[in-house]
């Protein structure tokens, strides 16, 4: 592992045109057997960057080709990772008032993968013999 790359497993919620750059430039310091997981809830989004094809036109196929980056519209992918970022819309309405509803949809997705996570015991936390009180 060089110095740029980081042990961290990220995952990005929404792939518009803040989330598909940031899953980009955060994919170049992942190393290849941990992609970032890149989340979004449009499966046609999804398929056509699978395809190499980016609507928003910020990426190119190229590139999209040699991401590591684990395209999905699947929230049972988002358990286990460590770092989640949130970068969906909150469109405003005439009031200037911001629409928090894909923010919150976003919210209760990444809450579902916290909790199956931390249902999910770990091999530290299964102990065969009780912990010995401390004195």
């Amino acid at each position: 592992m060089n110095e740029a790359e980081v042990t961290e497993q990220v995952a990005v919620i929404g792939l518009g045109y803040v989330g598909l750059p940031l899953a980009m430039a955060l994919a170049r310091h992942q190393p290849d057997d941990q992609p970032v997981v890149g989340f979004d809830i449009d499966t046609g989004r999804i398929a056509e960057l699978v395809a190499g094809h980016d609507r928003t036109g910020e990426i190119a196929g190229e590139a999209l080709a040699g991401a590591r980056i684990r395209f999905t519209a699947d929230p049972a992918a988002l358990p286990g990772r460590t770092v989640y970022i949130i970068t969906v819309p909150t469109p405003v309405d005439e009031a200037n008032q911001p629409d928090l509803g894909p923010l919150r949809s976003a919210c209760a997705v990444v809450g579902a993968a916290l909790a199956r996570a931390a249902a999910t015991p770990s091999r530290a936390s299964s102990r065969s013999s009780p912990a010995r009180p401390r004195r």
